[in-house]
């Protein structure tokens, strides 16, 4: 009994043990992650002795919703394809979408084989946002009323596990998803073009992924800017628009574009450090904008057949008053400078320029 109670101890003791050293290596490795991280986020990564390869370029397209990335994006994949120039285009929303059709993937093999056999990943994505164009599609493409049914079918299973397959995610994995995503091409030697929003966090996360994988490649960060007053002007447009041919995927019904405009800027008191200013009119939202976004989101609530808590009436007043309190805009006096909080190497203003015009610029200050 004794030497059983003193085995039982000894047990206990050497799995304290290794859980005290697995801990120890954990909060080291995040440690030599973080070190990792802060010092490429300096620019010295081309300085680190330890990267296993040479690798491509990277670069990213940074701004709001709404500045105009996807028109810039646009114009660059027509320019290359008609240069024949191996890039990959793409964007963290389409990055995700892949992460989280893989999930489907996870859950039914047979079911994600069959619908990709008629559907793209985009247009898999854009069903289950939006119910009613998986039927123009099946009718496009011709599809016979057998599979067109077991599509139907399948979709509507994937929309009511998509958020029970999400919450079963670790946070490690959407970074080694990316890296799986983009790493084979960056090995290559290919230039990667990426479009990403303000508020999702990818750049850091993209750090972060180079680190781990202890891979060496040139980094470019673009902002793509436009002021506030135009991206007010361009949401009321895109929803008007959406609105009116009933295409809701291309609608943008809230605030978080205004939202993400001071995530990503900040104030300067130097104005030789600044891209723009501010003042405190620019901040007024006019009414006509919650307006048609009320409209745009009674819309899809009918289109896709849910009772949509989406819209909310104060963010409006919300989204104001956080601008206002982010640039120190108390008064209609009041002006404030403001720079991108990112360290960036160039930057493109939509708001003055074409988006053929923004391109044509990057591709001579990239020299891609």
């Amino acid at each position: 009994m004794f030497s059983k109670t003193k085995n039982l101890r000894t047990s206990k003791k050497t799995i304290n043990s290794k859980i005290k050293g697995e801990l120890f290596i954990q909060k080291m490795r995040e440690l030599f992650m973080q070190i990792i991280i802060e010092y490429s986020l300096k620019g010295h990564f081309k300085d680190m002795y330890f990267h296993r390869f040479l690798a491509g370029r990277v670069v990213f397209l940074y701004g709001t919703s709404t500045a105009g990335k996807s028109s810039i994006v646009n114009v660059l994949k027509a320019y290359a394809q008609s240069q024949g120039r191996d890039w990959q285009i793409t964007g963290t929303d389409h990055i995700w979408r892949l992460h989280i059709f893989n999930l489907f993937v996870q859950y039914s093999y047979e079911k994600s084989s069959f619908i990709q056999n008629y559907f793209t990943i985009e247009e898999i994505f854009d069903c289950l946002w939006n119910p009613l164009i998986a039927s123009e599609l099946i009718f496009e493409k011709s599809i016979p009323k057998k599979e067109g049914e077991k599509i139907v079918s399948i979709l509507l299973e994937f929309r009511l596990v998509q958020n029970h397959l999400l919450k079963g995610l670790r946070p490690t994995e959407r970074s080694f998803f990316c890296e799986r995503s983009l790493l084979p091409a960056l090995s290559l030697g290919q230039t990667v073009i990426i479009d990403t929003a303000a508020d999702a966090g990818d750049i850091d996360e993209f750090y972060q992924v180079l680190a781990t994988s202890l891979v060496h490649c040139k980094i470019d960060l673009v902002v793509v800017y436009c002021s506030l007053k135009k991206l007010i002007e361009r949401l009321y447009s895109r929803n008007e628009a959406a609105l009116t041919s009933l295409s809701i995927n291309h609608g943008r019904p809230g605030a978080f574009p205004i939202e993400q405009y001071s995530i990503m800027y900040k104030k300067t008191n130097i104005q030789s450090h600044s891209i723009d200013n501010i003042e405190f009119s620019d901040t007024q939202i006019p009414m006509h904008l919650p307006e048609i976004c009320k409209k745009l989101d009674t819309l899809i609530s009918k289109q896709i057949d849910i009772t949509s808590n989406n819209y909310n009436e104060t963010e409006w007043v919300q989204a104001q008053k956080l601008i206002q309190r982010s640039f120190g805009l108390n008064s209609n006096s009041d002006t404030a400078y403001i720079q991108p909080k990112h360290d960036y190497q160039y930057l493109v203003n939509t708001g003055e320029e074409s988006a053929e015009a923004c391109a044509e610029t990057l591709l001579k200050t990239l020299r891609l």
